[in-house]
């Protein structure tokens, strides 16, 4: 609850008072572990995750945390490792199928991101994120229809996300549906009338229209 609420001083306080009390007490080092990755005390959110693992080595919440650490670090041959032992441990841990896609995507390894986050999906179809990032993967890779159909999807589930309607209007702009770029694009706008790339593609999509026209 105090990490809900990103009181996170007073939940370490808490996570190392119950290992002072039971240091064998592996969750609640990996709940330290991470109230201190948070904190971005890295090392010390480590060596908690190392210490579980020890204590329980076949815990997929802390490969989990420990992906995630890793993955704050920039080491990401570690973290890929992480969630992977997180998966295979787990096959249904959505979240580290997305952190995972995550990780892939910032490494540019696109189609590995793509293949992670429909796996996220498969678990988890309502995570409406998980829709949006496998969209971005898709348009990286000049996917732009499957791309849309994500990114429909994702605004199902989400209607908020002005970043899913600029890549919407982005892909049908790619795709020359230009009235829908349009609309797409007006949509983010209302719901952020200062994202200056926005405004740019908007005027992108009506020079494209007319001279289409």
């Amino acid at each position: 609850l105090l990490e809900q609420e990103n009181r996170f001083d007073e939940a370490a306080q808490a996570y190392m008072e119950i290992v002072r009390v039971n240091p064998d007490n592996a969750a609640a080092r990996t709940g330290l572990g991470s109230v201190y990755s948070a904190l971005k005390k890295y090392p010390e959110a480590l060596n908690e995750y190392k210490e579980a693992l020890r204590l329980d080595p076949k815990s997929t919440h802390t490969y989990y945390h420990m992906g995630i650490t890793y993955g704050q670090l920039g080491q990401n041959n570690e973290a890929i490792h992480h969630l992977t032992e997180a998966i295979r441990i787990d096959t249904e841990n959505s979240d580290a199928y997305y952190q995972l896609g995550i990780t892939y995507f910032q490494i540019q390894r696109y189609q590995d991101a793509v293949d992670a986050f429909r796996r996220s999906i498969k678990i988890q179809p309502a995570d409406s994120m998980s829709h949006f990032d496998l969209a971005k993967a898709y348009s990286e890779l000049s996917l732009y229809r499957e791309s849309t159909d994500s990114l429909n999807e994702s605004l199902r589930l989400n209607p908020k996300n002005y970043n899913a309607y600029y890549l919407l209007g982005k892909n049908n702009t790619k795709l020359g549906h230009y009235p829908k770029a349009i609309d797409a694009l007006q949509k983010a706008l209302e719901k952020n009338p200062i994202h200056g790339e926005t405004w740019n593609e908007l005027g992108t999509a009506y020079m494209k229209m007319k001279q289409y026209q």
